[in-house]
């Protein structure tokens, strides 16, 4: 037989609490870049669209 050492898993579940969202965002740079570009996609037509009063509005 061959002499492979066995590593225990390693969990991290006993060292850490619970992990939040801004240090998963911290970590992952590329979520936190589409989070922000979801976030710009949905708000600024919105307001371009509230600024200059685009919004179509039944009965009027």
């Amino acid at each position: 037989m061959t002499d492979i050492e066995q590593v225990p898993a390693q969990t991290h579940e006993e060292d850490e609490g619970p992990i939040s969202v801004r240090q998963i965002l911290k970590e992952n740079w590329i979520l936190a870049r589409c989070v922000v570009f979801l976030i710009l996609m949905l708000f600024v037509p919105l307001i371009i669209a509230w600024k200059l009063n685009l919004f179509l509005v039944a009965n009027n």
